[in-house]
């Protein structure tokens, strides 16, 4: 005796036996029990889902001589002969073979007639998203006014390529793909029934692989019964499926856990050996990430984990939720490097360095600090010399020394050791504002002239109100200063007072108009004036350009060139009949400008200039507006032209323009407050959402304000 495929014979026979789709079978059921029957339905869902079981069940359900019901009885013999497929009213269309308009009109020359066994002729067209242009066309009419006998049922796999006349005219129904915990329950039941010992592990690998569909699921049964000898096992399954043991995804995260190279080389040695399919081992990979995060935040997984559970439980306390997230990221990127790479290896491998290589929360600044630290406890701390600098001394004015000095000797306060680290720190800052290296260095280097010059040269310069030029010159080993160079506090605080005079005072002492932002802000004044300058170094990412002005002091007066932007000159209104009078009579409300301006059916620049004015009134003879003041880019030659014509040609009176004193609330004002309004309530939405509040608590996100968007109505 031949046997019957498990998807054939398991197929269900009533809306009960159905495997989820509840919101499908809870309309229909209504629908059938108070017989408040369409004449046309559209089943849209991907393959195996159960459209053209659902449909069936329908068609059982309309003809069944106990009556009409969502309960067919399956014992009479409409209802079976509709289980045996020999019903003669229920008339089974393939769409992908009958594609031309001369099936379709074939197919519609009997709709006229009735029925010959039961109530209705049922027309099951599958894959109709198949039939032509044409053939559309020509079931528009019948689909829309069908005879009473008759009812149309539609299934799809791509309602999208569907018309929108066929879509208007059907009760449209989409069918939800099923969830790998339906399908194991599904099949459990069935392998109970044919008596077939099975492994819940084995069955989670099936409904997993048929990737939401019912009758791939039953085919992948079907498969493994036969490859098993009759009995279901998951070491079977997993051969048959050509799937990657799972020891290797954990083994994969215990080494990262564990931060082990040897581990992990040990391990892409054994997988290169074996030739392991490394596509399908990241797609494991990314799903137990995937699956380690939900252990992290909701202390459980939505689904069957990949994992042995107590291993991810001990995992997810192991790890820091930061860590999860990034590798999962990587394992994203690597998943598309793997097709980019010449080898799918190389990119396997690249992505498990990478999440060696990388770890969250350890910014540019604060690992450049660190290795900074690194190397200060491995060299002494040295301060360039003024040599070296490219300034000009009395000792040495062309040749520079290259010869080692020792250290230079710590002085007593506190001030005076950390000279050379506000050179450091604002080299850090330009590192990573990643701006103007140069200018950056220039300004340093004035900086440390102060601190570098003698005591007699430094009292000086607050007398004569101006620093030293700095003379760019080329990096050079920084040689540490002698312990008679190093700057006292007083020093420290007559440079820092002239950051801030230059920042408090916004004026260029050459000229009385304001100048441009020169970037330089944020230069405050504290007890410590070595914080004061170090702060301002490391807070601001513009300085400017040494070099670029032609005073002895670049700093404390740094000249700006301003550029006038040019007038944009702007076509005048063309005067009224009683233009520049100043209307006090009360405007129209926007809704009722609105409507007049729907009327007169504005389009281009008549349109844009309408929006941007209140009307003030409207009679027999004239039209009159009032432009609002704040937009006067809306105005031209042309845009009143088109809107005189307009208005003579759909009211039959003259447009004039008025002055009026009072607010414009013009269209174009309306539209923009009631999307600041949506904007607002949006924002205030995604703020009181429980889901973001959670996420903003655990993960500690943000939500940025300017990505949110009010939805379109």
């Amino acid at each position: 005796m031949n046997a019957t495929a498990l998807a054939r014979k398991w197929r269900p026979k009533q809306f009960s036996e159905l495997v989820g789709q509840a919101h499908v079978m809870q309309a229909l059921s209504n629908a059938l029990d108070q017989q408040r029957l369409h004449h046309a339905y559209l089943f849209t869902g991907t393959r195996g889902v159960g459209k053209t079981t659902i449909a069936r069940i329908f068609a059982k359900a309309l003809n069944c001589e106990q009556g009409i019901g969502s309960q067919p009885c399956g014992q009479c013999s409409v209802c079976q002969s509709v289980d045996q497929g020999r019903f003669v009213d229920l008339i089974e269309v393939d769409a992908a073979s009958k594609t031309k308009v001369e099936d379709t009109r074939e197919l519609l020359d009997n709709v006229q007639y009735a029925p010959v066994q039961g109530r209705y002729k049922v027309y099951l067209v599958d894959e109709v998203h198949m039939l032509s242009k044409s053939s559309f066309n020509a079931l528009l009419k019948t689909l829309e006014e069908p005879p009473e006998h008759v009812k149309f049922l539609l299934a799809t796999t791509d309602p999208h390529k569907l018309p929108a006349t066929v879509l208007s005219r059907c009760l449209q129904f989409n069918l939800m793909r099923l969830t790998p915990t339906q399908i194991t329950q599904h099949l459990a039941q069935i392998l109970a029934q044919e008596t077939v010992p099975f492994e819940e592990a084995a069955l989670q690998m099936l409904a997993k692989s048929a990737d939401g569909s019912a009758r791939d699921s039953l085919s992948l049964l079907d498969q493994a019964i036969a490859y098993g000898a009759g009995e279901v096992k998951a070491d079977a399954v997993k051969a048959m499926l050509g799937l990657v043991d799972q020891q290797f995804t954990q083994r994969l995260l215990q080494a990262l856990a564990d931060e082990s190279v040897e581990a992990i080389k040990t391990l892409m040695q054994e997988l290169a050996q074996m030739g392991i399919d490394y596509e399908a081992l990241m797609g494991q990979l990314i799903e137990a990430l995937h699956q380690l995060s939900l252990w992290q935040i909701l202390n459980s997984a939505h689904e069957a984990s990949v994992l042995d559970e107590a291993f991810m439980a001990t995992l997810a306390q192991t790890l820091a939720i930061e860590q999860v997230q990034a590798w999962y990221q990587i394992a994203l990127m690597g998943q598309q490097d793997m097709q980019l790479a010449p080898d799918v290896r190389i990119g396997f491998e690249m992505a498990l360095l990478r999440m060696l290589a990388f770890e969250p929360g350890l910014s540019v600044s604060a690992s450049q600090s660190i290795q900074a630290a690194q190397a200060t406890e491995r060299v002494p701390a040295k301060k360039p010399s003024a040599p070296e600098r490219g300034e000009s001394s009395p000792a040495t004015t062309t040749q520079p020394t290259n010869e080692a000095v020792e250290p230079a000797a710590v002085s007593t306060t506190s001030t005076s050791q950390s000279s050379g680290a506000v050179t450091d720190a604002g080299a850090k800052a330009a590192a990573s504002l990643g701006q103007d290296k140069n200018a950056l260095l220039a300004l340093m280097e004035s900086g440390d002239d102060m601190a570098s010059a003698s005591p007699e040269q430094t009292s000086d310069a607050p007398a004569s109100g101006s620093m030293q030029e700095p003379v760019e010159a080329p990096v050079k080993a920084v040689q540490p200063a002698a312990p008679s160079q190093q700057p006292s506090p007083n020093e420290w605080d007559q440079l820092a007072d002239q950051f801030a005079a230059m920042d408090e005072s916004g004026i260029d002492a050459r000229d009385s108009e304001p100048r441009q932002d020169l970037g330089v802000q944020g230069f405050a004044r504290t007890s410590s004036s070595q914080s004061s300058l170090e702060g301002a170094v490391q807070a601001e990412p513009h300085l400017p350009e040494a070099g670029n002005h032609a005073s002895a002091s670049p700093l404390s007066e740094p000249v700006v060139q301003q550029v006038a932007p040019s007038p944009v000159e702007e076509a005048p209104l063309p005067a009224a009949t009683d233009a520049g009078a100043s209307s006090t009579q009360t405007p129209w409300s926007v809704t009722e400008w609105e409507a007049l301006m729907q009327q007169l059916d504005l389009t281009g620049l008549s349109a844009e200039l309408a929006r941007h004015c209140v009307c003030l009134g409207q009679d027999g003879r004239e039209l009159r507006l009032s432009l609002d003041p704040a937009q006067p880019q809306a105005r031209s030659e042309m845009a009143w032209m088109q809107l005189e014509e307009q208005v003579k040609a759909m009211l039959g009176v003259k447009l004039t323009f008025e002055s009026y004193g009072g607010v414009h609330e013009t269209p174009a004002s309306a539209k923009k407050q009631r999307r600041a309004d949506r904007e607002a309530a949006a924002k205030a939405s995604i703020e009181q959402d429980p889901m973001v509040s959670l996420l903003k608590e655990r993960l500690q996100m943000t939500v940025l304000d300017h990505t949110v968007r009010p939805k379109e109505s």
